[in-house]
């Protein structure tokens, strides 16, 4: 094993324990650092917070046309005060409130919410004296394994009908579904890591879900929301699930238990947590179906072993008996660059989902969770002129795939196709921008006003992984332009196609 491998195996075990912490509430050794925070210290630091002076905008309101007695009264009874009846937006914002002051449930039952969602209409910004979009009965519940002890939480949104049942609709232009997920950026300076990959993980060919940049209010004291309701900008983003709009995947009932049905269709993710684990497989969770029979966890079982046999047998690259008879070959080369370029530190070993539709072959994706990636480093540093697939991943897939030289010359030619397209710096710089542009008007220093971390290198102490600091959000975006260019031109050197 390298210096590197043992380091990353070192991560990979740390983020491990520190997922156990979130239920067992201690947390246990980063690096050669160990730390112990037990359930009574989050619950002191959340009583801290709460504590803390009620948070104030100190500037930073998007351009808009003067404020009218009228409208301001009108924002002054929706946001409660004066402060708020100025408050105007670039971006959507979504306002959740609640009647209930307790916090908002860490388990998996939701709590109850009214969410308001506005948006910018005629390029004019939002205002909370207009009339929302959708308004909507929802419930919210804590999102993530190591992201539940950020200060900035993420969540689990789940919308309603006025019963309580679930009940899918469009958001922000993505197709209806009742499922989403609220990701707030915390290692994730630039405010759009996640939400750029998706973007640009689709336009390379690869399974990713939608996503849409918001700034969110979430109110718990059942009165008018205030400034002190702020949490910042979040990340809206389909739930990975079955579904035409999600997963496109057959429905596998618990009777199809003999082929072809039993075939699929299948999601699963190499990740860490609760789950349903395959026996062989221990790190391959099944998330769909959502309760599979023994029939059918005993079939995707077998049909991973019969894969990694092919790919690691003399006959690998046998067309009609090697791995390319399991695995949808076109798919996992656009999966490996997508996953190279941004340099995804839980690339191959967390998150790493995966499907197979029934009759057909495994698929990676849909790529998922990148506030790791795109020039974040373990705490002891990473080098990022290296393939980051010979250091992660125990089950040794993509080296194996990397050691065919057919399959490395389709990657090179592919990579070559790629970057006079969407992958070019000029189009990269360009989806950057499309994402970060409506930030620099004032959602990004507002969120920085709320969270002071844009110049701390290292925001979670438990596992001190080096993000990227900067004096101003412009930097933040600078230094992502930087990266992939620099990123872009060592895979350059490093996949040639042959002449």
């Amino acid at each position: 094993m390298t210096q590197s491998q043992g380091r990353h195996t070192m991560m990979t075990r740390t983020k491990t324990k520190l997922v156990a912490a979130t239920v067992a509430g201690v947390l246990l050794c980063s690096g050669a650092t160990c730390f112990i925070v037990t359930k009574l210290a989050l619950r002191r630091a959340l009583e801290a917070d709460r504590n803390a002076p009620p948070f104030k905008f100190s500037h930073h309101f998007d351009s808009s046309p003067t404020t009218s007695p009228a409208s301001a009264s009108a924002a002054s009874a929706a946001g409660g005060d004066r402060g708020l009846a100025d408050f105007t937006s670039n971006i959507p914002v979504i306002v959740l409130r609640s009647e209930s002051p307790d916090p908002v449930s860490n388990d998996r039952r939701y709590s109850e919410f009214t969410m308001m969602v506005y948006e910018p209409k005629e390029n004019r910004p939002v205002r909370l004296d207009q009339a929302p979009s959708v308004s909507s009965r929802v419930g919210l519940r804590r999102h993530g394994m190591v992201s539940r002890q950020f200060p900035k939480l993420s969540y689990r949104l789940k919308l309603q009908d006025e019963s309580g049942a679930s009940r899918g609709r469009a958001l922000l232009g993505m197709p209806a579904d009742a499922d989403w997920v609220l990701q707030g950026p915390w290692l994730d300076k630039s405010l759009i890591r996640n939400a750029f990959s998706y973007d640009l993980a689709r336009a390379m060919g690869c399974a990713a879900m939608r996503t849409r940049v918001c700034e969110l209010f979430l109110g718990k004291s059942g009165q008018p929301i205030t400034e002190a309701d702020y949490v910042g900008i979040y990340q809206v983003t389909e739930d990975i699930e079955r579904g035409e709009q999600r997963v496109p995947l057959a429905k596998l009932a618990p009777e199809d238990n003999v082929e072809p049905a039993i075939s699929g269709g299948y999601l699963l993710a190499w990740d860490v947590g609760n789950g349903t684990y395959l026996h062989k497989w221990k790190s391959i969770q099944v998330k769909y179906p959502k309760h599979p029979s023994r029939a059918q966890m005993e079939w995707i079982d077998r049909t991973f072993t019969q894969f990694d046999a092919a790919l690691k047998s003399p006959d690998a690259t046998d067309p009609e008996h090697g791995y390319a008879a399991y695995i949808e070959v076109g798919d996992w080369i656009n999966y490996v660059l997508f996953e190279e370029l941004v340099f995804n530190l839980d690339g191959y070993t967390r998150s790493f989902y995966m499907h197979k539709e029934r009759g057909g072959k495994i698929r990676p994706g849909p790529v998922w969770d990148h506030d790791l990636g795109l020039g974040h480093q373990f705490p002891n540093g990473t080098s990022f002129r290296q393939w980051w697939f010979t250091q992660a991943g125990r089950h040794g897939w993509i080296s194996r795939l990397m050691d065919d030289p057919a399959f490395v010359q389709r990657m090179a030619q592919r990579w070559r196709n790629l970057r006079q397209g969407v992958l070019s710096d000029a189009q990269i710089e360009a989806r950057i921008d499309t994402f970060a542009a409506p930030l620099l008007s004032g959602a990004a220093d507002r969120n920085f006003d709320r969270w002071k971390i844009l110049n701390v290198q290292s925001p979670f102490t438990p596992s001190q992984y080096i993000t990227i600091a900067t004096a101003t959000y412009p930097e933040q975006i600078i230094a992502l332009k930087r990266f992939l260019s620099q990123r872009a031109a060592w895979m350059d050197e490093h996949l040639r196609p042959a002449r």
